[in-house]
């Protein structure tokens, strides 16, 4: 099969910078993990593999999302997106977005999802066959946060109503977490079980469900 016909792009941020609170938890320590962990697993298995992690501004993330997009042709069957590390509101966060859980946060740009996948998804046409996949690892509301107003995201406009699934790690009012591992690395939950999930289930709708049995 050609690498071309199965294509992922998967992040990984953990290296944010921390008050140094011994209550905050703004550093993570498995979402680097994650993404390796899927793009070994993915290249092994003869995708096509774009993967970035601890990308530090927005800008960047935006540029690996269309690096990523230029590996999809018309053979591509599947595109995946995975995305571990913090994320809020339908926005998925950089490393030089500090913590600053004791005092009020610096509004720095964070990466749009919408348009991220927009990058990703450029080369995909409403003719294709091309199945988009999105796993974001991370939350989606902030404390005391208007849950109505999470997740304005629509598909690209380039794909149909049927080529775009979004799955993510938690319900709209929930927060992802980490595990820790035997031996002393960490993963979010959720990657984690999609990665010890991966071998054993030939079709998307198995994964899935064996993922949310974890």
């Amino acid at each position: 099969m050609a690498s071309d016909e199965r294509v992922l792009l998967t992040l990984g941020n953990d290296a944010y910078r921390s008050c140094g609170e011994c209550s905050c938890r703004w550093t993570l320590k498995g979402a680097v993990n994650d993404s390796r962990g899927l793009r070994k697993h993915c290249q092994s298995d003869g995708w096509y593999v774009h993967s970035a992690q601890n990308i530090r501004t927005a800008e960047m993330i935006y540029h690996q999302a269309e690096q990523a997009g230029l590996g999809i042709t018309r053979n591509t069957s599947v595109a995946v997106m995975h995305y571990s590390g913090h994320a809020r509101n339908g926005w998925l966060i950089p490393c030089d977005q500090p913590c600053n859980c004791t005092g009020p946060k610096e509004t720095l740009e964070h990466a749009n999802l919408q348009k991220v996948l927009e990058l990703f998804c450029a080369n995909i046409s409403r003719e294709m066959m091309t199945q988009v996949i999105v796993f974001i690892d991370g939350c989606r509301v902030d404390e005391g946060q208007d849950i109505s107003s999470c997740d304005p995201v629509t598909r690209p406009s380039t794909l149909s109503q049927k080529q775009l699934l979004l799955v993510y790690a938690c319900n709209p009012s929930g927060r992802a977490f980490e595990h820790g591992n035997q031996d002393g690395s960490y993963n979010g939950r959720f990657s984690l079980a999609l990665l010890e999930s991966l071998d054993r289930c030939e079709k998307l709708s198995g994964l899935l469900a064996e993922v949310q049995k974890k």
